[in-house]
């Protein structure tokens, strides 16, 4: 499955060399980053043209804590590849209209970006797209979601995080993205 999702990115980054990508974390995209940073060094795939937008991070969570998807995204894909327009949503702590004002400017430059060409998701155990939980109506792209226990304990899990100590919100960039994006290949976590 990875090295389909592989190959269908890869071919619409050859078709279009701009193309914008809406990019998660967690387990169900790390097979797909490896095969993509396969197929960029082997010289068969260039990012340099490519924006990335990162759906989620965890809110508060410094860009430069190991557990933050800032990290995760650059450990798993970006430091390995020649993409230089990427944007993960910023988790550092600061009041709720920081975050607010924070959202608006992600979401503005999602538009100036043209919106996404390609967005890869997973679905959570509890069935959350991204850190988009169920039940939740977000009025914008991008928000602040308060995230499940079930999420917590998983996610906890996956970033050697201890529920106790994963943080409960998350800033988010999806709800508008998943329904106005071209094409959304993924899997089950």
């Amino acid at each position: 499955m990875c090295a389909a999702v592989a190959g269908e990115i890869a071919g619409k980054v050859h078709r279009k060399p701009a193309l914008t990508l809406g990019l998660p974390t967690g387990s169900t995209p790390i097979g797909v980053y490896r095969r993509l940073v396969e197929m960029h060094r082997q010289g068969a795939l260039d990012f340099s043209r490519i924006t990335c937008f990162d759906l989620d991070e965890y809110f508060p969570m410094p860009p430069q804590s190991p557990h933050s998807y800032h990290a995760f995204m650059r450990r798993h894909l970006f430091d390995h590849i020649n993409c230089q327009a990427w944007f993960v949503p910023d988790g550092a702590a600061r009041n709720i209209e920081q975050v607010r004002e924070d959202c608006v400017a992600y979401e503005r430059r999602l538009e100036v970006a043209g919106g996404l060409d390609l967005l890869l998701l997973g679905i959570g155990r509890n069935g959350h797209i991204g850190f988009n939980e169920p039940g939740s109506t977000p009025a914008s792209v991008a928000h602040l979601v308060s995230l499940d226990a079930v999420t917590r304990a998983d996610a906890g899990e996956f970033d050697g995080l201890e529920q106790a100590m994963s943080p409960s919100r998350s800033s988010c960039c999806e709800r508008a993205p998943t329904s106005t994006q071209k094409t959304m290949p993924g899997r089950r976590r």
